[in-house]
């Protein structure tokens, strides 16, 4: 259909995420997304990454990703104000990670990720005290799906098994998150 194709694969070896970011942004991308890729930083391994996608009958895709001691941080940029310049309201805060290894896969309408890391930090910007939470270890399984067939798109994450450590607290935590509602969702822990 238009010369586009319908339905591919590829396969990918391994490679140093930091390298393959500034290999990215080295070339001629549309200014959004090249702007997009200046604010992020990372660095880490992807040591194999797999995607097939189709078009036809419908647009479907998987992808898969195996990676150890993967960091990532993206700074958004600030709100706009009426003009279109910064209105001096602070840019939207982005969760961010360093040092985790595990693997995930991901279609269209669901997904799942396995963490298994020794040594990672988590950052939630606004949420907690501490802008960064070191891990001795942490240990996450978790899926999701999402469900585009109302007018609302429905998202449902599963937390299957979430347990952490370090020098100050341990825990293990399991539950669920679904959009809907009046709000940001619903949390079950």
């Amino acid at each position: 259909r238009d010369g586009a194709p319908v339905r591919g694969r590829a396969a990918l070896r391994p490679f140093d995420v930091e390298r393959t970011l500034d290999l990215a942004r080295r070339l001629p991308l549309p200014d959004a997304t090249a702007r997009a890729l200046k604010r992020a930083s990372a660095s880490g391994r992807i040591s194999s990454a797999s995607v097939r996608w189709e078009t036809q009958p419908s647009p479907q895709f998987e992808a898969s990703v195996e990676f150890d001691a993967l960091s990532l941080h993206y700074e958004p940029p600030a709100r706009a104000g009426a003009a279109g310049g910064d209105s001096g309201a602070p840019a939207p805060r982005v969760p961010w990670f360093e040092n985790l290894a595990g693997e995930a896969r991901v279609t269209q309408s669901d997904g799942q990720i396995r963490v298994r890391s020794k040594g990672a930090t988590l950052g939630f910007p606004g949420i907690f005290t501490e802008p960064a939470i070191g891990l001795d270890t942490l240990k996450a399984d978790a899926k999701w799906t999402l469900d585009a067939s109302g007018a609302q798109p429905a998202l449902l994450v599963e937390i299957e098994d979430l347990q952490f450590a370090n020098a100050d607290a341990a825990g293990v935590v399991t539950g669920t998150y679904r959009t809907g509602g009046k709000g940001p969702g619903l949390v079950d822990l």
